[in-house]
């Protein structure tokens, strides 16, 4: 995913996020409207890129600490 993530190809998250997707934090719906977020935060961050640092591992959960740069050019509203 951060890879997709990393090049845009937000063809590519067809295949690694469920259509029913939910982001609790942005409250985004569905595959779709993830990738018109996306489609907004690229715009106002073009360079974006996400290095993952750590991956942890607890029973069914997992935690990914990744480092995230990119220039701001642009309006962005989260």
């Amino acid at each position: 995913m951060y890879e997709a993530f990393n090049k845009q190809d937000l063809d590519s998250l067809d295949d690694l996020i469920a259509p029913d997707y939910v982001d609790h934090p942005r409250q985004l719906r569905g595959l779709e409207s993830y990738k018109q977020h996306l489609t907004m935060f690229y715009k106002s961050f073009p360079n974006t890129h996400d290095t993952i640092k750590d991956v942890i591992a607890d029973g069914d959960k997992v935690w990914i600490r990744i480092r995230g740069t990119g220039t701001h050019i642009g309006e962005y509203r989260d």
